[in-house]
């Protein structure tokens, strides 16, 4: 099987939550190729998606040390370090993929997170919005902006914002737990 097809299996048993599994397809590539970012990127989502922090971080900066210019891997030991409630270095390590990939929403929708995380609600709005501005789909800034909105009390953009985003990904369950916040927020307990 070709690297391709064996990523792209990875990448669905990922989506599966079959870790295991998707860890020995990983180490068996990396035994050929131990230097490929990609697949090392692929095995921290799999500590991180498991709570292994540790072997994430550990996996990470081996990539960061072949890649030092991969946004995305920056992406990656921000989101760990809000795992681990580390906040100011998550802001650290999310500014850094910024700087490297300005134009990458998801990018902009975890420092929306962070704000939110630290209770700056005008200031994780304007990140979900300039996420918006680059991807108006991105189902987490959607979530973050829609958050935001209902703490700075704007309940009806609040609640148009996160009834979009159930429109884009009518199956995401952060997106149904916030709309029935929304729903609580706007008084309407029974719905």
């Amino acid at each position: 099987m070709q690297d391709s097809d064996q990523l792209f299996k990875v990448n669905i048993l990922i989506q599966q939550k079959n870790y295991k599994e998707a860890e020995k397809f990983l180490r068996e590539m990396l035994s050929q190729d131990p230097n490929n970012t990609n697949m090392l990127t692929l095995l921290a989502e799999i500590y991180l998606q498991q709570d292994k922090y540790e072997a994430a971080n550990a996996i990470v900066d081996q990539a960061i040390a072949l890649s030092p210019e991969s946004a995305d891997l920056f992406s990656t030991k921000s989101r760990i370090a809000i795992q681990e409630e580390k906040i100011e270095a998550a802001e650290k390590f999310n500014l850094q993929a910024i700087q490297l990939e300005p134009n990458n929403s998801m990018h902009y929708a975890i420092a929306a997170s962070i704000k939110l995380n630290n209770k700056s609600f005008d200031l994780a709005l304007e990140m979900a919005n300039k996420a918006l501005e680059l991807d108006a789909e991105n189902i987490l800034a959607l979530n973050i902006r829609s958050t935001a909105l209902t703490k700075l009390n704007r309940k009806e953009e609040a609640f148009a914002t996160i009834d979009g985003a159930l429109r884009e990904d009518p199956n995401n369950a952060f997106t149904h737990a916030n709309y029935g916040w929304n729903l609580l927020e706007k008084g309407d307990h029974k719905k």
